[in-house]
């Protein structure tokens, strides 16, 4: 994911970062699927090598939330799995 906003160009970094930032809002896997899809629709028309990006990645990038969510952790950039041991090990996390 890190090179999708390559595809956005200069001007749009903060707002297709936003925009992509609310799909990992959401609360279990299918709204985030949805809004996912939903954000793709909207970048096409305007950059539709990002949404196509976007369309490719989707499974791969909200793997994540098909596990419980107490075993998400955000740490740094991005989730990571906790590895179920309902502690992470990461600093900082939390969980």
């Amino acid at each position: 994911m890190r090179n999708v906003l390559a595809h956005a160009g200069k001007q749009g970094r903060r707002v297709v970062a936003a925009f992509i930032a609310t799909a990992f809002a959401q609360e279990d896997a299918e709204t985030a699927r949805r809004q996912w899809r939903q954000v793709a629709d909207q970048i096409r028309p305007k950059v539709a090598k990002l949404a196509a990006l976007m369309d490719e990645a989707e499974t791969d990038v909200l793997a994540f939330m098909s596990f419980p969510p107490r075993g998400w952790c955000k740490s740094g950039g991005g989730f990571a799995l906790c590895g179920g041991l309902g502690r992470c090990r990461r600093p900082r996390c939390g969980a």
